[in-house]
């Protein structure tokens, strides 16, 4: 027993050394004139704990503990950049030389679990000489514009307002146990049905739905791969399985090619299959599309809803701007949703903006092409070394007083009404850098 306290003491020297040596074998240098380091509470391991934890609080929390606009961070062995500040955003975004092309498939295969196979084949010299990967994008951009995207939204509306429809008063109440799923698995048909048509998957098998909402309540612990995914989250690793195997199906039956399909997401599937990725891997890959398209836009009507009516005179306001809107057909009153813009609707148009900045927790990925100066708002200049990955939460954005003032962290339904021209497009863009086709 005497040589217990000896043993003790050796394994905890070897586990401090151990420790020692790897923070400095893996140690990251930073220049002078980069964002400054800031250290972890556990040597070399500490932040990418903290990141998978919870991505978009740490970061809020390391802002208010060093009071800094944009730092370096060591993610395990890696190095990247955090900022915090909507100016110095706003100046990345500015330089051509920042892109998020390099890691998007490395995130995709990591969060989506695709196989290696399809990523060689994303990034072989055919998909490259035919740019694959820009015209997935690409064909996302196009479907998102002017003719495709009212088409798109008038038959989100016409479900939506099938639903709202069977609300009409009568001897019985209309109740809700809660609103919150009401409205996140109604916008969720909405879009997958408007996407995918007769033979949408989320419409046919309606658990789907809870299955992906399961995903992304914790998908960022998948982030280290399928083993240690599932271990750390096996309720994100079942819900990606179970809405995977559907999208599987959909595209091994080619169902992507019916008439009542959105065209972007045949063109998507067309370009895959130019490239040689195989219907299952399609599956796999397109479900990270429904992921973005409904994930965002549930919360954002729901906050949206819950904080207009908790304040009567927004209530008040919001029901003059559109009475003009309203059409009376006997005893039917139509919205002319059509109608509903900043210039005759600004306050409930303002209130969604709003309820976007409150709700929307996106991290944003970049990673620079060149070395790059970004400057702040003061002009001071930061140097961002070419191919380390930036990273900015839009949660932390939102709660910026220097962008949005003292109530940066409260819903004021106002906000954006008496914004104008760049003022409002520069407050956009902190927390708005991606077109939505459930938030447009």
């Amino acid at each position: 027993m005497s040589s217990l306290p000896f043993l003790v003491g050796l394994l905890l020297t070897v586990a401090v050394l151990s420790v020692a040596i790897l923070e400095r074998v893996t140690r990251v240098t930073v220049e002078a004139n980069e964002p400054p380091l800031l250290q972890p509470r556990i040597p070399v391991l500490g932040h990418m704990l903290s990141f998978l934890r919870r991505p978009s609080e740490y970061f809020i929390e390391l802002r208010n503990k060093h009071n800094v606009e944009l730092a370096t961070l060591q993610l395990g062995h890696a190095k990247v950049y955090v900022v915090w500040s909507p100016a110095v955003v706003q100046s990345a975004f500015r330089n051509k030389d920042l892109s998020h092309d390099k890691y998007s498939l490395d995130f995709a295969q990591q969060v989506f679990g695709l196989k290696k196979d399809t990523i060689a084949s994303l990034r072989s010299p055919e998909a490259v000489g035919e740019r694959i990967q820009q015209r997935l994008v690409e064909a996302i951009h196009e479907g998102l514009k002017c003719q495709s995207l009212k088409n798109m939204t008038a038959r989100a509306l016409e479900y939506l307002t099938g639903q709202v429809n069977t609300m009409t008063p009568g001897t019985q109440p209309f109740e809700l146990s809660n609103l919150y799923l009401w409205l996140r698995d109604h916008i969720t048909l909405s879009v997958s049905t408007t996407l995918y048509g007769a033979r949408d998957p989320f419409r046919d098998d309606p658990l789907l739905i809870q299955a992906l909402w399961d995903f992304e309540g914790d998908f960022t612990r998948l982030l280290p791969g399928n083993l240690v995914g599932q271990l750390l989250s096996p309720k994100a690793f079942d819900g990606r399985k179970r809405v995977q195997s559907a999208m599987m199906e959909f595209y091994q039956s080619n169902s992507e090619l019916n008439d009542d399909v959105t065209p972007f997401i045949r063109e998507r599937a067309r370009l895959l299959r130019q490239a040689g990725i195989p219907a299952e891997e399609i599956g796999r890959l397109e479900m990270s599309f429904m992921f973005v398209a409904t994930t965002g836009s549930g919360p954002t009507v729901f906050w949206l809803v819950a904080n207009v009516l908790q304040d009567q005179k927004l209530v008040r306001e919001i029901r003059k701007e559109l009475e003009p809107l309203v059409v009376l057909d006997g005893d039917v009153a139509v919205l002319r949703v059509s109608a509903i813009n900043e210039n005759s609707c600004p306050l409930l148009v303002s209130c969604w903006h709003e309820a976007i900045r409150i709700s929307n927790h996106f991290l944003g990925t970049r990673h620079p092409l060149e070395d790059l100066l970004v400057s702040n708002k003061g002009g001071q200049t930061y140097l961002l070394k070419k191919d380390t990955p930036v990273i900015w939460s839009a949660r932390a954005l939102h709660a910026s007083t220097d962008a949005w003032g003292d109530d940066a962290t409260m819903f004021r339904g106002d906000r954006f009404v008496d914004l104008k021209g760049n003022d409002k497009q520069k407050k956009k863009v902190a927390f708005r850098s991606r077109p939505c086709l459930g938030q447009d």
